[in-house]
């Protein structure tokens, strides 16, 4: 009977390498593909929000609020817009008449996948600590997110619901002007869809993206005595998306690499390239909405690698 032979060391060496390359030509494939299907899913949950948008405002004759206040003054009950969504679809038991800090701690720390864009692997629940930019304190406070501090670190405050979605403030600094920001969601507004056609619906953004390396935001509302509590549910374009120079809590971001989505008024979702034209994307952030509605809002081409 013949003796079978066995591999040497160098063809098992061989087929190793063989195996190793194959595997590091066919990983940036496989990264490409998953990336390109969680950006699928974030800009379906903005597709969704959107439509659930156009609900609350046939139902209740406007847009929800930024956030509610029961005074020009007050953040308080402090709901934003996404709870008031979750309230409207009944996908969320509150009294949004009723400060949120003393609601149900289950409430706030309800997870959402509707509001989690699955690029952000971050935890679904954050804690919020105390700082001296938070509503009813200084609100002219430093916007630099890299400022060194020597005071004892803050105390944590509430853990609540991450969320990866923001409301379009508009252009100007939120803690400044919260019952006047020039974009869609602002203190106690109540904007209408058909306020938004000046330029077109489609050239005005509503709901923007944000990663939480940037920094945290949540679907419940004001978070009382937080630092930068107001950027937590609504951004500002005074920068440009993924700004990495001026890297302002209220900036929105992705982990898309160089796009984020946005949602525009007409339900339409629009992966908005870091290098957007800064009046543009200003123009875009505004109730009045881009200008340029012969051209409409540049769509970036998708991206073949994976997300970052």
């Amino acid at each position: 009977m013949p003796r079978r032979r066995a591999f040497t060391l160098v063809e098992l060496l061989v087929v190793i390498g063989i195996i190793i390359l194959l595997m590091a030509m066919l990983l940036p494939a496989i990264q490409a593909v998953r990336g390109t299907a969680r950006r699928t899913v974030c800009q379906n949950n903005l597709y969704q929000i959107g439509q659930i948008l156009v609900a609350y405002e046939g139902g209740m004759r406007s847009l929800p609020a930024g956030w509610k206040g029961v005074a020009a003054t007050s953040d308080r009950p402090g709901w934003s817009w996404a709870a008031l969504l979750l309230w409207y679809t009944k996908q969320a038991q509150m009294d949004v008449n009723s400060p949120l800090d003393l609601s149900a701690a289950a409430v706030r720390r309800q997870s959402v996948a509707l509001y989690l864009c699955p690029s952000d692997g971050a935890d679904a629940l954050v804690t919020f600590a105390a700082g001296a930019s938070s509503p009813g304190a200084r609100a002219a406070a430093s916007r630099s997110t890299m400022a060194v501090s020597l005071s004892p670190l803050p105390s944590p405050l509430l853990t609540v619901a991450r969320s990866n979605y923001l409301g379009v403030f508009g252009t100007k600094q939120i803690e400044l002007w919260p019952d006047t920001g020039d974009g869609v969601f602002y203190r106690n507004s109540a904007t209408k869809l058909s306020q938004l056609a000046q330029h077109g619906q489609s050239n005005t953004a509503v709901i923007g993206e944000r990663s939480t390396r940037t920094s945290a935001a949540t679907w419940v509302g004001v978070i009382p005595g937080a630092d930068r509590a107001l950027a937590r549910i609504v951004g500002t374009s005074e920068n440009l998306p993924n700004d990495v120079i001026d890297n302002d809590l209220a900036n929105f971001s992705s982990d898309h690499g160089s796009t984020t989505n946005f949602l525009f008024a007409d339900s339409s979702v629009k992966a908005i390239g870091d290098e957007i034209d800064q009046g543009l994307f200003r123009d875009m952030s505004t109730r009045g909405g881009a200008s340029n509605s012969s051209s409409g809002i540049p769509t970036p081409p998708p991206k073949e690698s994976g997300d970052n």
